[in-house]
This record gives structure tokens, sequence and C-alpha cells, in this order.
């Protein structure tokens, strides 16, 4: 088996105990839910200890490179998923979900949440009102706070300090006058490559007005008032992963667009990636998408009872995901593409061509009756 030393650094992430898919959506099916550790189940697999054999990141590759699913999915996109999709292919997504939990889009495209503005205390501890952000850093989300009074189109909308002002209480307790923009948010493409700027820049007006738009497309509306959370959540808090869902077309798109570069890396740089004697080539946006992804996991450091502890932080499971495959691929080459079945597969083993038995013994019984053939065919020439 190949292996290399890793740091047994946690990064949790967090899943329902059971999914749905409800007016298109992924959805938590109930409340209750778990945080687990993928970068833990990674570590183990890497040290050999997984006896399942698998990087975490394979079922994802599995289920979206499935024929079947990728099928199911494009027919049903704007109709109604609920009735469009089989029993088989919704009882597989939802388990998916289930186990490892929906991809993070929306924490991962989110660069700050700016929330509707509170009393807090200024330098001389003076109430005042500021607008409260959260921008996400390499290590987690930071709060910020932004003084109100130096935008002065919005001081009028504020008005006068009350006397009774609470810090951290809202400064719009009967909800924002007309005047106030409505919260807004601050996303970023998924990669920096032609594809993910341009899906950026098409959208007209101001960005903002767009980004909170597709912002709000990830939450559950109230049940009761049929609204979307009134503050956004900070993302990755509790309250959040209570509001959070996906769109399915929008899981489905980035999950293929993921394993398709995974895929296309693996047959640039995998031996196996050689099917009827030609070689692949992988076009540069593959890594580019993998990168850009990487580049947003990081690190931080948490105190733990009686020492200080290092833990990786992601503000997505792709992230982390493609993370991973780039430890994968450099400079131990752990993915592989089948030359029989085309499966994208991960392995430790120190020499590997095919993704599993069945492919293995179904190219050497046509091997051996190839070879026969020849051998009755120089026979009948008398050779």
């Amino acid at each position: 088996m190949k292996t290399r030393p890793s740091l047994d650094l946690p990064g949790l992430w967090w899943r329902a105990r059971n999914y749905g898919i409800v007016d298109g959506y992924l959805c938590p099916s109930e409340e209750t839910g778990e945080s687990y550790d993928p970068w833990r189940e990674y570590s183990e697999w890497r040290a050999g200890r997984d006896e399942s054999g698998t990087a975490p990141y394979q079922a994802l590759l599995d289920l979206v490179l499935d024929e079947r699913v990728d099928k199911e999915v494009r027919s049903a996109l704007g109709r109604d998923l609920e009735t469009a999709l089989s029993p088989a292919v919704k009882s597989r997504l939802a388990a998916w979900c289930a186990e490892h939990g929906l991809l993070g889009i929306i924490p991962q495209r989110t660069v700050a949440v700016y929330q509707d503005p509170t009393w807090e205390p200024d330098g001389s501890g003076e109430l005042v009102p500021q607008v409260v952000s959260f921008q996400r850093t390499a290590g987690g989300w930071t709060r910020v706070a932004i003084p109100v009074r130096p935008w002065t189109p919005f001081v009028t909308a504020v008005g006068a300090k009350p006397s009774a002002a609470v810090e951290g209480e809202s400064v719009f307790p009967n909800g924002p006058p007309a005047e106030w923009p409505e919260e807004w948010v601050s996303l970023q493409p998924l990669s920096y490559n032609r594809e993910d700027v341009g899906e950026m820049l098409r959208y007209k007006g101001h960005q903002g007005d767009h980004s909170l738009g597709y912002f709000k497309d990830f939450f559950l509306d109230d049940p009761n008032t049929g609204d979307t959370p009134n503050s956004f959540p900070v993302p990755l808090t509790k309250t959040f992963w209570g509001w959070y869902r996906e769109p399915l077309a929008e899981f489905h798109h980035v999950a293929l667009r993921f394993a398709l570069a995974v895929k296309d890396l693996a047959r640039l740089t995998s031996t196996a990636g050689l099917v009827d004697g030609k070689t692949f080539s992988a076009s540069a946006p593959g890594l580019d998408f993998l990168a850009s992804l990487a580049r947003s996991v990081g690190s931080c450091f948490v105190h733990e009872g009686d020492r200080v502890r290092q833990k990786i932080w992601s503000p997505s499971l792709l992230a982390s995901y493609a993370y991973m495959v780039l430890q994968d691929m450099d400079p131990l080459q752990l993915i592989f593409v089948c030359p029989e079945c085309q499966r994208l597969f991960s392995s430790r083993a120190h020499r590997v061509n095919y993704c599993g038995v069945a492919c293995r013994n179904r190219v050497s019984k046509r091997r051996t009756k190839a070879l026969q053939d020849e051998q009755d065919r120089r026979r009948g020439k008398g050779e």
C-alpha cells in the first residue's frame, strides 16, 4: 500500500439525519442532525485504517457519474422533480446527503454577510448604530461592526437614538424602513475560469441585487409566513443549518463539474487512463477549478482543555473534497480511471489498473479468448 504520513487534523461538517426533495430542493426532512469529521475519515483512509478502502469523496464521484442518476436529473430539471425522478434515484440522492450532508455551495461562494444595524458601543462606549458583517477568513468567520454614521444616504433612515437603546438590539425593532436597503451579501464565483466569471457578469444591475436573490434561494421559507429568515444567519452555525437547503439543479451541476474535473485530472496523470491505446488530454480549467476550491481551505487554532490544537477549516464540503483530491494526486497518484468501465476510483494499492475484480477478470477473459482464437487460427493455417 502507498501511504504518506498525514496530519490528523479535525474539520467538522454538518449533516441532518434525513433528507428529501421538496419543490426541487434537497432539504433536511427534520431539524435534528449532527456534526461529523470528513477529515478524520480521510486521515484514516490515507493511513490504511479505513476498511472500506475508499476516500471520502468517492461516494460523490460514484453518485454524479452514474449514468442513470445523471440522465434522470438532467431530464427532470424544469419539471416536478418529486414525480419526474424515480424512487431509486431520489433514494440515492437522499441517502448520500444523510451520510455526508450538503455540498455547501453558498458557504463556498459567500465572502461576507451584512446584517441590519444594531446598537453597538463605539470607542467611547456610546451606543451607535453599526452594521454587523461576518467576513470569511482563512480560519473561519470574523465578526466586523461598521458604523452607520459615515454612510450619509442612510443616516436619515436610522433616525434619532431612542433613550432606551440596548446594546446588541436591532436599530429597527419593527423592521427596516423602506429607504433602508435590504440585507446584502458579497459572493464570489466558484473559480476564476471563464465559465464562472462569465456567470457572475451575465446578470445586469448591481451585483448585490443578484447576489441577494441567489443567496435567498438556498434558504427554507418559514412555514407560517412563507418568508426567508429576517436576518441571514452566519454560515456554518447551528441556525444556518436549520434554514439551509440546496437546489437540486445547482447541486447536480456543481457536483458534476467537480467529478469531471477530477476525472480530467486523473486521465492526464494516470497510466490507467489509456483506453484503446489513446491518451486523454486534460484541460487546465479542470485543475483550476479544483485548485480554486482548495485555496479556500485553511487551518485555525483552538483551545481544548489544557492544550492548543490545530484544526482544518473549510467553508464547504466541496472545498474539502477538492483539497483531498489534490493531496491524493501529489505526489502519490491515488486516483485512477478504470480503462475497462471508465469508473473514476481511488486506491492506495501500490500497483493498480482496474477499479475492481470484475473489470480485471473481464479483461483477463477477453485476453485469454483472444489468445485462444489466435492459436486456433494459426493451427488452421498450419503455422
